[in-house]
């Protein structure tokens, strides 16, 4: 100590705090970077705006040759309706019977059916294919909003050629009258078979009643 120090008064020199130092970034320097993303994507937009002009305008070009290059389609839709005056004969445990009810769900899947589409063909006469007549062909159940209880259809034709819808249409309705014709013809025929055997069974069963007659006639003179 010197004269001019006094005890309480003495300066000290203490060693530097050692540690890890860490810098922070300032706020707002994410805020910053983004705006200046979108700054700078706005000025690529800007420098090339003919250039993108030009791909969109030429993406339109596309799609819209595209679009007139597609094929049309013509779409046509009618109602076809059962005759209830139309009875049929069905066999029921061998015994043949008028039916009264109409087969809904039957026709509807006659009418979608690959022999219906055939006989389409056939009946038209157009240079195209079974699968490709059946692919035209939408058929579904009316959904009858009067009081009627007549079944009806509703057809659907799809097709490139508007010419050629009535031409099958006609073929249509005449290949489901086809159908059905065939049906009766195969009914009518198991009716007749039915009777020729009954009518055949009464006439033995009386052949065996006029020899059991005469049997006895002539062992009791």
């Amino acid at each position: 100590m010197t004269d001019n120090q006094s005890p309480g008064n003495e300066k000290q020199n203490y060693p530097p705090i050692e540690g890890n130092t860490q810098a922070y970034p300032a706020a707002g320097n994410d805020q910053m970077e983004g705006q200046f993303d979108i700054m700078r994507i706005l000025q690529i937009l800007l420098i090339h705006k003919w250039k993108f002009l030009a791909i969109v305008l030429f993406g339109l070009v596309i799609a819209f040759i595209y679009a007139l290059r597609q094929p049309k389609y013509y779409v046509s839709k009618y109602e076809v309706f059962y005759n209830e005056s139309i009875k049929e004969f069905v066999v029921e445990s061998n015994v043949p019977v008028i039916k009264s009810d109409f087969d809904k769900n039957f026709w509807l899947s006659t009418m979608n059916s690959e022999e219906v589409a055939r006989l389409t063909l056939k009946n038209s006469g157009l240079p195209y294919n079974t699968a490709i007549i059946k692919r035209m062909f939408k058929v579904e159940m009316k959904d009858k909003k009067d009081n009627s209880n007549a079944p009806s259809y509703e057809v659907t034709i799809t097709s490139k050629n508007s010419e050629i819808v009535p031409i099958l249409i006609k073929a249509y309705i005449q290949s489901l009258n086809d159908i059905l014709l065939k049906n009766q013809v195969v009914n009518s025929e198991k009716l007749v078979a039915f009777l020729t055997n009954q009518l055949n069974d009464n006439n033995r069963k009386l052949s065996e009643i006029d020899l059991n007659i005469m049997m006895n006639s002539s062992a009791n003179p």
